[in-house]
């Protein structure tokens, strides 16, 4: 009888050996293939552009992705978007939530490269879906109304964090006399203990320029509804900067000069109903209270003149 035992449980014991060990392979070595397979077929079909994709990770025990060297690029072969490292934590108290719960969502060294061509199309405009070509038999026809489709909630997440270190989004219009082009880097972006239901997020957004400009942007987020609150300031940004863009459609020459400005906001999409009809609906509501603007050393003439005309040591504006 104890020989039967003995041999019952090394029998469980040999199965559960295996059926790890399938585990173990099914997530280390087949799913990455499945997952780059998946990358390089299924982006180009359904949006027209050009991926590419590095070592991809994936640990089945501990849940977690990792994704390295992915871009896409354009029908010219410009890349429009793209990062260094993207790290997933998927964590298994989705069983008791009842949602896709993540611990940790990582995106190192993410760029966007926008770029706004002669005839004035944006280069990002690549990113859109395909046409799904020839409608299906008994399909809406063109023309025909469309009938109205409530659209359904949208799927429960939670995310412990969700980061993005060392991004970097540079912008170009070549479709000005004078190209105009900036960048923002590094852009940091955090966002903490999200939800899609009413209690959303925090979040903290940061970024700056080579020429010192910075941006901050820190507050409170919610997708259902649509709604934020927060604060946000500018130092230092250059109204050089601002010319630069505008120039051509402006006969005066920006020389110098600089703004700082600190407000605080509180923002509404709107859109739902607010008392239980459809046909009252909440419209968009932004208030915004300017705690204070200071414009320094600003000084403006004429593009044909060498003298400035216009000269503003100091001015704030506090309290709008």
């Amino acid at each position: 009888m104890l020989r039967f035992y003995k041999t019952r449980s090394f029998l469980g014991l040999g199965i559960i050996a295996v059926l790890v060990a399938l585990y173990a392979m099914a997530g280390f070595v087949v799913a990455p293939k499945l997952m780059r397979s998946a990358l390089l077929k299924d982006i180009p079909e359904s949006i027209g552009v050009t991926p590419a994709v590095g070592e991809i990770r994936i640990n089945p025990f501990l849940l977690q992705v990792t994704v390295d060297d992915f871009s896409l690029a354009g029908a010219s072969g410009e890349k429009l978007l793209g990062f260094k490292r993207l790290f997933v934590e998927f964590e298994l108290a989705s069983i008791w939530h009842r949602a896709y719960s993540f611990g940790n969502i990582d995106i190192t060294s993410p760029y966007v490269n926008a770029a706004v061509a002669k005839d004035g199309s944006l280069n990002l405009m690549q990113l859109r879906p395909k046409s799904t070509g020839a409608p299906k038999p008994g399909a809406r026809q063109p023309g025909a109304p469309k009938p109205q489709e409530k659209p359904g909630p949208l799927p429960a997440i939670r995310i412990g964090s969700f980061k993005i270190s060392q991004g970097a989004v540079t912008y170009e219009d070549r479709s000005q006399p004078d190209i105009f082009a900036a960048r923002l880097e590094p852009v940091n972006f955090e966002l903490r203990e999200f939800t899609t239901g009413i209690e959303g997020g925090k979040f903290t957004f940061a970024g700056s320029s080579k020429l010192g400009e910075r941006i901050e942007w820190h507050g409170h987020v919610s997708v259902e509804p649509i709604e934020s609150d927060g604060e946000f300031r500018i130092d230092g940004l250059l109204v050089h900067t601002l010319w630069e863009y505008l120039q051509d459609r402006l006969n005066f020459v920006v020389s110098s000069g600089s703004i700082d400005l600190a407000a605080t906001y509180k923002f509404s999409a709107g859109g739902g109903p607010a008392n239980g009809s459809p046909a009252d609906s909440r419209p968009a509501n932004l208030q915004v209270n300017l705690s204070k603007m200071a414009l320094s050393d600003l000084t403006v003439r004429p593009k044909d003149s060498e003298t400035d005309w216009i000269t503003v040591p100091n001015l704030s504006v506090t309290g709008t």
